[in-house]
């Protein structure tokens, strides 16, 4: 298994751009592609590290900044979106549909107001045929 580390806001224009589906549906689409090239930037170096994988599930784990409830499913559909785009743009997986990525869970797990982030564990399989 590996775990990698994504950020809950990218630094886009002056307050910076929230990762959350409610920020990415109002947002225009010059900036949803400015933020996902931001996002593939900052994980590069992450991504890089990983071997080349066939087939994989995918958990995401949430740690927001503060005890303010929120939707796990709006932060992280987004992060999976830009995330496993990524991973297929670097060339770590073919696809990111259902036949190399059959499985995606999000979770919650716990406020870290020194270190907001959402943990991605990403769990090589081998897929029957």
């Amino acid at each position: 298994m590996y775990i990698l580390t994504s950020p809950l806001k990218l630094p886009v224009g002056k307050k910076g751009w929230n990762i959350n589906l409610n920020v990415y549906r109002n947002s225009h689409h010059r900036t949803l592609h400015n933020t996902k090239l931001k996002y593939k930037e900052l994980m590069r170096p992450q991504i890089q590290e990983l071997p080349p994988m066939e087939f994989i599930h995918i958990r995401y784990v949430l740690f927001p900044k503060t005890r303010r409830l929120c939707d796990v499913a709006n932060v992280c559909s987004v992060t999976d979106k830009y995330f496993s785009d990524a991973l297929v743009e670097l060339h770590k997986i073919a696809d990111d549909n259902y036949l190399y990525l059959p499985k995606v869970t999000y979770e919650f797990g716990s406020v870290n107001k020194d270190n907001p982030r959402v943990d991605i564990h990403i769990t090589p399989i081998n897929k029957e045929t």
